[in-house]
């Protein structure tokens, strides 16, 4: 008899968890089952899936109502509650190799910096579950409802851009304008609202989203006006990083590239090897406004950078002691790096 090796517990959990993970929204679905109910004439509701069945008032359902909890009990809460926890314990856990290892269906898709997505994700999941049930009747507000939720997951993906891939991000995106332009054109069978008060609440709430949104145009451009009229009409728009923090961005910055120089040829490209896409962009978008200040390194970025200045040194100044020092690595035959930047 062949001996296999045993199981690794770590390598099943995450197993266990990837499976788990795929059936969540379906077995939500399960516990809003009994919430699906349709309204009668005479005031009493039935399930939308068994309609021989009246909502809240026979055994039949109050039995389906307490499947729906055990499996909320037993399952939904505690694989959430759990998944939580795991990605709260993920940057000061003792043994980084193994948690990673059990949790790698959380963790593996995205990038270092927001390692905590996949809650997000199962958070997407179980408010989809649930969209049967806002109310099951009114299909209009379903459609709001929907449509609201997959907006507000699409402007996040779009401000994180959490996967490791470009093209991911890209079919999440992808996916949720899908998905919102089905439940928009779905809105073509769906039958009038029944009554005039329904019409109505249905009215308002569309006026009450319209000008909240208009609310938050009109503060955006405040907000642009008042930074142009405080750091004038070539500042840079947003958040102003306090001068102490720029330095000790820079302090950060010198300790790395120190570090970096002390490493071999061979172990820097494997731990390149190791970066995702987002985040090598990212370094040679780095590497490129730092080349930008010679015109030796390229003209691209130039105008970026002379846009604004945040601290006493000039561009001209900067710009001849990048040279300065480009000028020493090359006569101690340390060489700049020279990215082409597209």
């Amino acid at each position: 008899v062949k001996n296999h090796a045993p199981w690794n517990f770590n390598v099943a959990h995450n197993t266990l968890g990837q499976m788990l993970q795929t059936l969540f929204i379906a077995i939500a679905v399960l516990v809003a089952q009994p919430l699906r109910c349709y309204k009668h004439p005479n005031g009493k509701s039935s399930m939308t899936s068994f309609p021989e069945v009246l909502c809240w008032e026979t055994s039949n359902h109050t039995w389906i109502v307490i499947c729906g909890v055990i499996i909320g009990i037993t399952f939904v809460l505690p694989f959430i509650a759990g998944s939580i926890l795991a990605v709260i314990r993920a940057p000061t856990v003792k043994d980084p190799a193994g948690h990673y290892q059990r949790w790698r269906f959380l963790l593996y898709r995205f990038r270092p910096d927001v390692w905590w997505w996949g809650i997000i994700f199962l958070i997407r999941q179980l408010f989809l579950a649930f969209s049967t049930c806002v109310p099951a009747d009114s299909p209009h507000w379903q459609v709001c409802y929907v449509s609201i939720l997959t907006a507000v997951y699409l402007i996040f993906v779009c401000c994180k851009w959490p996967w490791k891939n470009g093209i991911l991000n890209m079919m999440d995106v992808a996916s949720m304008l899908l998905l919102n332009g089905i439940i928009s054109s779905s809105t073509a069978f769906v039958e009038t609202l029944p009554s005039e008060s329904d019409v109505n609440s249905f009215v308002f709430f569309h006026l009450t989203l319209l000008g909240s949104f208009l609310f938050f145009v009109l503060a955006i451009a405040g907000s642009i006006l008042f930074w142009m009229n405080k750091t004038g009409i070539r500042g840079e728009y947003g958040s102003e990083m306090r001068p102490r923090m720029r330095e000790e961005v820079a302090q950060a910055w010198l300790n790395f590239v120190q570090i970096s120089a002390n490493i071999d040829a061979s172990l820097m490209s494997g731990i390149f090897l190791t970066f995702n896409e987002f985040d090598l962009d990212h370094i040679v978008r780095a590497m490129g406004s730092f080349q930008s200040l010679d015109n030796a390194f390229g003209k691209k970025l130039a105008a970026r950078l002379n846009t604004v200045s945040h601290s006493s040194h000039s561009i001209d100044n900067i710009t001849l002691k990048v040279r300065e020092a480009a000028s020493e690595s090359t006569a101690t035959n340390v060489g700049v790096p020279h990215i082409v930047l597209i």
